[in-house]
């Protein structure tokens, strides 16, 4: 901030990068080459398996999309036994607290 207030830009909404102090326009691009560096095996890796999905036969495709079908209903129904364990902060969880303390 104290860099916009010496340049007159504190009122413009945008930035432009080059406008930027050298100190942070270096952690910034370093920041990105660590990013791509760490996510671009993830992109990869769905393009991947997006590839295998397409060169399997129908049948061996429809059992791999019932497996990921059946982890994610599992993922689920963690997630909504937590809930009704640990209360989810909202309403809904306050009257789960509270069915549970008339039991």
């Amino acid at each position: 901030m104290e860099h916009l207030k010496e340049n007159g830009d504190e009122g413009n909404e945008s930035l432009s990068f080059n406008s930027l102090p050298p100190k942070l326009r270096a952690s910034l691009t370093e920041l990105q080459k660590r990013l791509t560096a760490e996510l671009l095996p993830m992109i990869n890796e769905n393009h991947l398996t997006l590839q295998y999905l397409m060169q399997l036969p129908y049948d061996d495709r429809l059992e791999y999309c019932e497996g990921m079908i059946g982890e994610e209903i599992k993922l689920v129904t963690a997630r909504e036994e937590l809930k009704k364990m640990f209360g989810s902060g909202g309403s809904r969880g306050k009257e789960d607290a509270e069915k549970k303390a008339d039991k």
